[in-house]
């Protein structure tokens, strides 16, 4: 009996001994991991606007590496508006195309321009699902500006999730425009 408490005693402080030496402080803000100056992020710069590139899985380069897609604006001559998307779906319905099209002559017309193309998800379903559907709603508008003559290589995507909701209700009139893509457009 003594050896079997004695056996257990061991094993709980080998325990406790395992789980605290592998927690971490957290960092102050003097670590480099806060430190704009160590990765080479700017505050002008979007570090990660397209972490799956387009539409290719992710390089594993650091942030600071990524080309820079210059300043964000809003061109003044367009009437931008998000395109809507139906639940659980990623296709680009016949009634929100004409919002492409803008987008879409405009980057035709101006090839000095990028554009970054946001998705967007409602807050049903996990993270991870609303993730993938939101990158995937993003890459069906980049493809259909593709077709519309954009240059490919300008135009990059980048899924966001339920994490940036325009509508923060519960209810489907919220949900609506929620499940989204946006246009961010960089000279």
């Amino acid at each position: 009996m003594r050896k079997l408490r004695f056996l257990l005693t061991v094993i709980t402080v080998v325990a406790v001994l395992g789980l605290t030496s592998g927690c971490r402080k957290p960092k102050s803000a003097g670590d480099d991991a806060l430190n704009p100056d160590v990765t080479g992020i700017d505050d002008g710069q979007i570090p990660d606007a397209t972490p799956w590139g387009q539409g290719g899985e992710f390089d594993g380069s650091p942030l600071g590496s990524r080309p820079d897609l210059g300043t964000e604006f809003v061109p003044a001559d367009l009437n931008i508006q998000n395109v809507l998307f139906g639940y659980d779906s990623s296709n680009v319905e016949p009634s929100e195309r004409y919002k492409v099209e803008i987008v879409g002559d405009y980057l035709v017309n101006n090839p000095e321009v990028s554009l970054v193309v946001e998705g967007h998800a409602d807050e049903r379903g996990s993270s991870d699902y609303n993730l993938a559907l939101s990158e995937r709603r993003a890459l069906a508008i980049r493809d259909y500006l593709v077709q519309l003559g954009a240059g490919a290589a300008r135009l990059t995507t980048s899924p966001m999730g339920e994490e940036y909701p325009v509508s923060f209700g519960h209810d489907e009139q919220s949900w609506q425009v929620n499940r989204r893509g946006e246009f961010k457009f960089y000279k």
